[in-house]
């Protein structure tokens, strides 16, 4: 049995209401956004790919193996956040009104 945190599944969970946005964001605060979106990804793929990947703290530099190791965290986690991305944007263009629903 897990004692962890669901806040992050009840985050995701579409079933629950989610609060209605009362106008669209601005251009600024959507740049925000994907900047703070941008930050959040490099910072879950340094820590996702150094605990993985980097054991030797002898030397300041990776060694062959670790090198290869990171090299290939990285473009997994790129792969998969793209992934991730296409499907998004495939299910949000269900949401959106066609053309002919606006008129």
């Amino acid at each position: 049995v897990s004692t962890q945190s669901t806040g992050a599944v009840e985050a995701l969970d579409l079933n629950k209401k989610q609060p209605k946005m009362s106008r669209m964001p601005s251009e600024e605060e959507l740049e925000k956004i994907a900047r703070d979106q941008i930050l959040l990804f490099g910072n879950k793929l340094v820590g996702l790919c150094f605990d993985n990947c980097v054991f030797n703290f002898r030397t300041q530099k990776l060694d062959d193996k670790e090198e290869l190791c990171v090299s290939r965290c990285t473009l997994k986690f790129q792969r998969v956040s793209e992934r991730i991305s296409r499907r998004f944007e495939e299910i949000s263009k269900g949401f959106l009104p066609s053309p002919e629903q606006e008129r």
